[in-house]
């Protein structure tokens, strides 16, 4: 009986839930993603070769993503197990932001990425994921303090971010002190709830850890505590981000285009966090201007979003100044 038991359950014995052609075809998807990110991440590439290198990836990634396969992996949208949107899109919109998630190193399931207003963009499930990933990194662990309201559409948070890497206890700290104000800033209305605002400060937070893991790949020895000052965080009455159970923030269908609005703008600001070349990040603010500029939305919040990101493309130019010892161009 027990042998019963053993055959009925064996994997060998069992019926074959992806056929040998579908095997094949996912472990040529994977080879390729990883071939073309380690391409993409070469710091000898320059921006045109860089740029050909996306377009061969893109094309490869196109051919191997055949309709049948893409018409499973469809079947992950909106699906507790895989990917949220804010609507149901064509699948050429689909496979488009499947090849970008792909390339950023986002998976198809676990929420790692979202559609919004037709594009790509990935979630705090991702970020932390990749941190995580992160070789040498362990006990990753955020404190997130009480938000304050930031003016009329915005809140203010403290934030610390503490893991291990290789062995050794890091920090990064989001607080204000005399001289410098580091809080985390993130859009808000008054229809967000305090696990949404949370939710948008752990993203951001998520993100910053990741932008430094990247720069510690680099130089190990590098110092990590971004700011220091006397006292500590207000403890937050939620729980570790460690231990999260509430529903993550995702797309929803029939999202109100005003929170669409402020997606684009979250996600535009945390493009930007990282550049450091003012031609890139004006190519950006066109490519958001244009997407913009064809949604269906009112002319007032389509002029609000576009202000709001030309303004943090300017506080991003500031920045990028500042650390070359130049000054504002603002008047």
């Amino acid at each position: 009986m027990s042998t019963a038991l053993a055959t009925s359950t064996s994997p060998s014995t069992a019926f074959s839930v992806l056929s040998e052609s579908e095997k094949a075809l996912m472990s040529s998807l994977s080879r390729t993603v990883t071939a073309f990110r380690q391409h993409l991440a070469d710091p000898e590439l320059n921006e045109w070769e860089r740029d050909l290198v996306l377009a061969k990836a893109l094309a490869s990634l196109e051919q191997l993503l055949t309709p049948d396969l893409l018409q499973d992996l469809i079947k992950l949208q909106d699906s507790p197990y895989g990917f949220r949107a804010d609507g149901k899109y064509p699948a050429d919109v689909v496979r488009r932001c499947l090849i970008q998630a792909w390339l950023a190193g986002a998976k198809v399931s676990g929420n790692q990425f979202n559609i919004i207003a037709g594009n790509c963009y990935l979630t705090k499930e991702f970020y932390r994921a990749a941190i995580l990933a992160t070789q040498g990194v362990t006990n990753l662990r955020l404190t997130i303090g009480t938000p304050q309201r930031y003016g009329e559409k915005a809140m203010v948070c403290e934030a610390k971010a503490e893991w291990t890497y290789c062995g050794k206890p890091e920090v990064l700290k989001f607080l204000k002190t005399e001289e410098l104000d580091a809080r985390i800033v993130v859009n808000a209305h008054a229809v967000n709830g305090p696990d949404a605002i949370r939710g948008r400060v752990e993203s951001k937070v998520y993100q910053r850890v990741l932008s430094v893991l990247r720069g510690m790949n680099d130089d190990a020895d590098e110092v990590i505590e971004a700011e220091t000052m006397e006292g500590s965080l207000s403890p937050s009455p939620l729980p570790p981000a460690d231990l999260l159970t509430n529903a993550p923030e995702v797309a929803k269908p029939g999202l109100p285009d005003a929170d669409v609005a402020m997606e684009i703008l979250e996600a535009f600001e945390s493009d930007v966090a990282g550049m450091t070349s003012v031609a890139a990040i004006r190519k950006l603010v066109y490519d958001r201007e244009c997407l913009i500029n064809s949604s269906q939305w009112s002319s007032s919040l389509k002029e609000a979003t576009r202000h709001s990101v030309q303004l943090a493309a300017e506080d991003r130019f500031d920045e990028i100044r500042s650390s070359r010892g130049e000054g504002s161009n603002r008047s």
